[in-house]
């Protein structure tokens, strides 16, 4: 059963809680071994029953997921499992809602319990934790060892995209907080780095998605499966499913090529690549690209369009041939014309 638990307290947030009425965590699917490396890592934390455990890796590789299988694998996948997600919600806002808080208005002395107590035996998420200020990372991890004069009942499950750094934080419970975190930490690695996965999942979310529809599993054609191994999946699993969601309803027959896929076929290139190239085609990293490198290939990439035609790749790129020239000298871009 899916229930909201929101408009309550100082915040008046709207937090997901999902209730095990019926264990449903999903489908954690995978044989490459960085994957299964995660999934040991997981079970032999839990194996010592740590309450805190930090999911680092990029959106979209299954932190979630994880985190409600940890849930339900726990002591008591009936109490609550509660999603924060902390970069989206105001620090003194997120401390009340975490901590609870004295309620305005009747009943006089009523207080707003808090995240962390309501959850009971259950799981707190707190997603992308490295957006949770110094202050709040002390008070948690206080809680966590009961030094305030109240130790936590609930697990505390947080996902990352980058690993915790106790040097940076100025306060000792803080630090400690970061300590725990990184001593805690189950690496789940990105799509790109799982390609022995990937045509694995691809069928997974097929036949799940014809279970869903009641219809036959849609196939896989070589074309979609050579543009699917050609493409870095910058989202990750998450948008593997999603463009395989997307390529089921469009393609005719159930049979999916690669024009269905609806993906850039294309890793991600230096400058002086060699391959094909169109000016959609530019892909911005995980880890980020700076603004003079995406202009730089966008410039290359519009020029192979036309043929090195210059004329042409200006009035694409919306500027004059003679500002064109220019970016060219700049990024040291040569390419004359096909003859």
């Amino acid at each position: 059963m899916t229930a909201v638990w929101g408009g309550y307290g100082a915040g008046g947030l709207d937090i997901a809680i999902k209730e095990a009425a019926t264990p449903s965590p999903g489908e954690l699917v995978g044989e490459s071994q960085m994957f299964l490396d995660a999934i040991a890592s997981t079970r032999r934390l839990l194996q010592g029953d740590a309450r805190l455990i930090l999911l680092q890796g990029e959106p979209g590789t299954g932190r979630t997921l994880l985190a409600r299988r940890i849930h339900y694998e726990g002591p008591a996948p009936g109490d609550p499992f509660v999603v924060v997600q902390c970069a989206s919600i105001p620090p003194s806002l997120l401390e009340a809602e975490l901590f609870g808080a004295p309620i305005d208005g009747p009943p006089q002395g009523a207080r707003n319990r808090g995240i962390l107590r309501l959850a009971h035996k259950g799981t707190v998420f707190l997603d992308e934790v490295q957006d949770l200020p110094v202050p709040l990372r002390a008070k948690l991890g206080a809680r966590l060892q009961g030094i305030d004069g109240e130790r936590l009942l609930c697990r505390v499950v947080a996902a990352s995209r980058a690993k915790p750094d106790p040097t940076s934080a100025s306060d000792r419970l803080a630090r400690a907080f970061d300590e725990v975190l990184l001593d805690h930490m189950v690496e789940l690695p990105p799509l790109r780095s799982r390609e022995r996965d990937l045509e694995l999942l691809a069928r997974h979310f097929l036949r799940r998605w014809a279970r869903e529809h009641k219809a036959s599993v849609p196939v896989l054609e070589s074309g979609a499966v050579a543009a699917m191994y050609a493409y870095p999946w910058p989202g990750n699993v998450r948008e593997l499913a999603s463009v395989l969601e997307r390529a089921a309803i469009l393609a005719p027959g159930r049979r999916i090529g690669p024009e269905h896929l609806r993906i850039r076929a294309r890793r991600n290139e230096p400058l002086q690549g060699s391959g094909p190239a169109a000016a959609d085609m530019i892909l911005i990293p995980s880890e980020g690209k700076k603004l003079d490198e995406i202009e730089a290939e966008a410039v290359l990439a519009t020029l192979r369009l036309t043929s090195g035609n210059r004329s042409a790749a200006a009035r694409i790129l919306g500027i004059s041939r003679p500002t064109l020239a220019r970016k060219m000298r700049r990024y040291r871009i040569q390419m004359e014309p096909a003859s």
